[in-house]
C-alpha cells in the first residue's frame, strides 16, 4: 500500500487490480479536542439533568412548566431532544477522531464513502466529466498552515467534477499537494472509460 503524504492528510492508496481504493484521513487539529472537551462538559450536566428529571428525583420546582402531567410531559420532551442532541454530537465526534473517506475507481464507476457513518454515493464513469481541482475556496476558510505559521494558509482543494448534469465533490479534507496526486491517479484510472 503507497501513501501520499500531505502535511494535514494523508491518503493510502490500495491498487486491487480491477479498482484502486483511496482513503483519505480527517484532520485533526488541536482546536477539534477543545471542541470535544467542551461538548462534553456540557452533555454530561444535561444528561443527568435530563435523566433526573425522568426518575423525578431531579430540582422539579426549577422547571418552568407546574402540574404533575405537564412535568412528565416537559420530562420526557427534554430527555428526548437531549438524547437526541447527544447522540448527533457524539456520532459527529466519531466521524472527527475516526472518520475517512473510501474513494473506489474501477468497473466503470467512482465510488465515495464516508465511514463510519456510511454516508455512500456512485458515479457511473461515463457519465463524469469536467474532473478538475476546486480551487474556489476562499484562504479564509483553509484550516492550518501548510509550511508553518510564517507561511499563508493553504485553502482546502476537493475534487470536482460533473456528473449526470450536477457538481459533485469528494476528497473534501485534501489540500492541493495531495488532491492533485489523487487526481492524476483518478483520470488514469478512469481514462479508459
Amino acid at each position: 500500500m503507497r501513501v501520499i503524504r500531505g502535511e494535514k492528510v494523508n491518503v493510502q492508496v490500495e491498487d486491487l487490480g480491477n479498482r484502486l481504493r483511496l482513503r483519505i484521513g480527517t484532520r485533526r487539529h488541536w482546536g477539534m479536542y477543545v471542541g470535544i472537551a467542551v461538548v462534553l462538559a456540557v452533555m454530561g450536566p444535561g444528561t443527568w439533568c435530563a435523566l433526573a428529571l425522568l426518575s423525578g428525583h431531579g430540582p422539579i420546582e426549577a422547571l418552568p412548566v407546574r402540574g404533575e402531567r405537564a412535568v412528565a410531559v416537559f420530562a420526557v420532551a427534554f430527555g428526548m431532544g437531549w438524547g437526541l442532541l447527544t447522540l448527533v454530537v457524539v456520532s459527529l465526534l466519531v466521524q472527527m477522531l475516526f472518520g475517512y473517506e473510501q474513494i473506489e475507481v474501477g468497473a466503470g464507476k467512482l465510488v465515495s464513502r464516508v465511514r463510519p457513518i456510511g454516508f455512500r454515493r456512485q458515479f457511473t464513469a461515463s457519465a463524469i466529466s469536467d474532473l478538475r481541482l476546486d480551487r474556489s475556496i476562499p484562504e479564509g476558510l483553509a484550516r492550518g498552515d501548510y509550511r508553518g505559521y510564517d507561511s499563508p494558509p493553504l485553502p482546502v482543494t476537493p475534487i470536482t467534477f460533473e456528473h449526470a448534469g450536477r457538481t459533485a465533490r469528494i476528497g473534501a479534507t485534501m489540500y492541493e499537494p495531495e488532491a492533485a496526486a489523487v487526481l492524476a491517479l483518478i483520470e488514469d484510472r478512469l481514462g479508459d472509460r
